[in-house]
């Protein structure tokens, strides 16, 4: 499946939207186009402690990577949807932190800090073209033009922003 996409620099990018429904997202940049390589979601148990869930999540993330064929582990641009207050409750935001962090620090182990961008949701969409502010559902649209499919439903939106968050990853 091909993405299409002017400004965006040649290489390997990872989008990670993390939460309790997080969605991971590897596309591929090459002079011929932009190649949605794998995508998936994942939600973290309820009922577990909070200790648990980081580790679920980094679990998660890590045999999604290592199933994800010819992937540069070590090279590869992970951007990682930075968290915010918003209209979420302190005790989510405290989860959607500590994730962040568990999962900066899991990367940290097998690539280079240079190679890890923290990116605001609406920053990441005004990188792309969007509008900061654009909803769930327009996200999910866009990125079915750009893949020039219809995969994606409002329901698959934590898919459609990590695919969001690896372009940005890309863009100057």
């Amino acid at each position: 499946m091909k993405i299409y996409f002017d400004n965006i620099k040649l290489g390997w990018y990872v989008g990670l939207d993390l939460a309790s429904k997080s969605g991971f997202a590897v596309v591929h940049v090459t002079k011929k186009g932009v190649e949605l390589v794998n995508y998936t979601s994942v939600s973290i148990p309820t009922g577990i402690p909070e200790l648990e869930k980081l580790h679920f999540i980094d679990c998660a993330l890590d045999s999604f990577l290592k199933g994800t064929k010819k992937i540069p582990l070590d090279t590869a641009i992970y951007t990682i949807e930075d968290c915010f207050l918003g209209k979420w409750n302190p005790k989510t935001f405290k989860l959607l932190a500590r994730l962040e962090g568990y999962i900066i620090h899991s990367l940290l182990m097998s690539t280079h800090g240079e190679n890890i961008k923290l990116i605001y949701p609406s920053q990441a969409r005004k990188m792309v073209g969007l509008a900061g502010n654009a909803k769930k559902d327009m996200v999910v649209d866009f990125v079915n033009t750009l893949t020039n499919t219809t995969l994606f439903k409002p329901v698959h939106h934590n898919i459609a922003d990590a695919i969001v968050l690896a372009l940005a990853g890309g863009t100057p």
